[in-house]
C-alpha cells in the first residue's frame, strides 16, 4: 500500500526530493517555500531562488497535493513541477514595472472579484466596489492568447510608485482590458423546465472565456445592453468567467434563482472561480445595476 503523507510531510518530501528532477544547471539552485495569496485564492507555493529583478515560476503545492491525494505518483508529480520551475520567465524588465507607469499601461486589465469573500486582500490594493463586487486592476505578463495567463496584481505600493491616480489606473485598465480580452455576449438557448417551446438567455464574458465576468463592467457594456433590452433583466454571475443575463420569465421567482445560484456555487463551481451568491438586476431607466434583493424584484408567476 502507498504510503500516505500528510500535507507538511509531502511538502518536506518535495522539498528534499525537487532537485532531482531538475535539470542539471537548475540542481543547484534554492528552493523557496512560502505562502501566496491571489484574488479569490490562497496556498502555499515553491519557487525557485532568482534575482530581485527576476519573475520567478511558482509551483501551488497545494494543487499537487489534491492530486497525490487522488493517487498521482509522486514522481510523476516532481517531474510536473519541476517543469513549471523551468519555464522561461515572461520577457519583462520587472524595474520599469515598478517604477514606469507609461512602460506598463498597455499591458493592465480588470478582473472582477467577492468584496467580502476577499475583504483582507483588498485593503493591500485599489478597487472599485460595484453592489458587493470588487474590480482590480492587474498587470499581464504573458500573451493574451497564451492557455496558462501570467498576471500580477497591482497593489497600493504600486499605485503609490507609479504616482497615478487610482481613477487613472482603472481607466486605463479598462481600456486595455477591452483590448486585451473583448467582449462577447452570446445568446444561450435552453429548453424551460416545463414547456416546449425555446427560450433566449445571454452569457456575458469575454472572447478568451477566463475571467470574463469583468467584461459586463467595461465602459458602456451594460449600458449597451441596456439600450437592447430597456425593460431590465437579472444578471447571475455563474463564476468569476461570466454573467448569465436572463429575463422576467413564468413560473420561476427571484427565490429559486438565488437557491440555485448558492447550491451550483456549492456544489458545482470550483472554490476558487465563485464570484457571488447574489442575483443582480439591471435596470436602465431607473437605479442601475444592484443586487436583486435590495431592488425587490421578482420573475412573475
Amino acid at each position: 500500500m502507498k504510503e500516505s503523507f500528510s500535507f507538511h510531510q509531502f511538502v518536506e518530501y518535495v522539498r528534499d526530493h525537487i532537485h532531482d528532477s531538475l535539470p542539471v544547471p537548475e540542481q543547484n539552485r534554492t528552493v523557496m517555500i512560502r505562502p501566496f495569496q491571489k484574488i479569490g485564492d490562497s496556498y502555499l507555493s515553491m519557487s525557485l531562488e532568482a534575482g530581485p529583478l527576476t519573475a520567478a515560476p511558482m509551483v501551488n503545492l497545494d494543487d499537487f497535493y489534491r492530486q497525490y491525494q487522488q493517487n498521482a505518483s509522486l514522481e510523476t508529480l516532481l517531474d510536473q513541477m519541476a517543469d513549471i520551475l523551468v519555464t522561461e520567465p515572461p520577457d519583462l524588465n520587472l524595474d520599469a514595472v515598478v517604477k514606469d507607469y507609461s512602460s506598463i499601461r498597455n499591458r493592465l486589465f480588470i478582473r472582477v472579484c467577492n468584496a467580502e469573500w476577499n475583504a483582507e486582500l483588498l485593503r493591500t490594493v485599489p478597487h472599485i466596489e460595484r453592489a458587493g463586487l470588487a474590480i482590480t486592476s492587474h498587470l499581464l505578463f504573458s500573451k493574451p492568447d497564451q492557455e496558462q495567463l501570467m498576471s500580477g496584481l497591482i497593489t497600493n505600493d504600486l499605485l503609490e510608485s507609479y504616482g497615478v491616480t487610482a481613477e487613472e489606473l482603472f481607466s486605463d485598465a479598462m481600456e486595455n482590458g477591452r483590448r486585451l480580452f473583448p467582449e462577447s455576449i452570446e445568446a444561450l438557448d435552453y429548453p424551460p423546465f416545463d414547456q416546449g417551446v425555446m427560450r433566449s438567455s445571454y452569457v456575458v464574458t469575454n472572447q478568451h472565456g477566463i475571467n470574463g465576468a469583468a467584461a459586463l463592467f467595461y465602459p458602456g457594456v451594460l449600458e449597451q445592453l441596456g439600450r437592447r433590452f430597456p425593460g431590465g433583466f437579472y444578471l447571475i454571475p455563474t463564476s468569476i468567467h461570466e454573467f448569465l443575463l436572463q429575463f422576467e420569465q413564468t413560473g420561476v421567482t427571484l427565490e429559486q434563482m438565488e437557491n440555485g445560484l448558492v447550491e451550483t456555487n456549492r456544489l458545482i463551481t470550483d472554490s476558487r472561480d465563485r464570484l457571488s451568491d447574489d442575483v443582480y438586476y439591471y435596470d436602465p431607466a431607473g437605479e442601475g445595476f444592484e443586487r436583486a434583493g435590495s431592488v425587490r424584484r421578482s420573475f412573475v408567476s
